[in-house]
């Protein structure tokens, strides 16, 4: 007995890529350090962020990331912001 379905007919699921986020999503991908093993699985996330947005906040998003990849994710902080704190040091 067959079920008649056919596995051949199906059409190859589609892994999103960075270049298919939207810019809001590009915008938390640049901003935080994502593991390079996590990195795939943190953009199929971001990739639904126009759904998401709709019930939640950036930061919620943010959370909701960092329970599935099971860590905090450490902002990274930019050169021009870097620069005034190290005058001080000197």
């Amino acid at each position: 007995m067959t079920s008649g379905k056919s596995g051949g007919n199906r059409a190859p699921i589609k892994v999103p890529t960075e270049e298919d986020l939207s810019p809001e999503s590009k915008y938390i991908l640049s901003n935080y350090f994502i593991p390079p093993a996590k990195r795939p699985l943190v953009i199929c996330v971001l990739y639904h962020y126009d759904t998401l947005a709709k019930t939640m906040n950036e930061n919620e998003i943010i959370e909701l990331i960092e329970k599935i990849i099971g860590r905090k994710l450490p902002k990274l902080i930019k050169n021009e912001e870097l620069i005034p704190e190290l005058e001080k040091i000197n």
